[in-house]
């Protein structure tokens, strides 16, 4: 079993072990060219405009352990937060201050 890695584009042997969409289903959905321009979608953040507001997205990694495997299994997940906690999340990133996201 091999894969073609969407971030180097080089064929990796075995299974990928990171799993997940590059951008939110909403960001896909937009119909609007302005609204991609007014927007941005990163490795890890995406904002855009929509009726007049904000809508903001984190990318979140659930590890799930695989018994007899040296590494988990992640599965990516966008998660759609409020504006204001899209800003505290922006600075603790910038900060630093990472540890003080929540973990399972």
């Amino acid at each position: 079993m091999s894969y073609t890695c969407s971030v180097c584009n080089q064929i990796h042997l075995g299974p990928p072990w990171v799993w997940g969409p590059e951008a939110p289903d909403a960001w896909n959905a937009i119909a609007s060219d302005a609204q991609r321009a007014e927007g941005e979608l990163g490795s890890d953040q995406c904002v855009f405009p929509e009726a007049g507001r904000a809508r903001c997205f984190v990318l979140g990694r659930l590890e799930i352990p695989v018994p007899g495997a040296e590494e988990s299994f992640a599965w990516l997940v966008w998660v759609e937060v409020q504006p204001n906690d899209f800003l505290e999340y922006e600075r603790k990133m910038e900060s630093g201050r990472t540890r003080e996201f929540a973990t399972i």
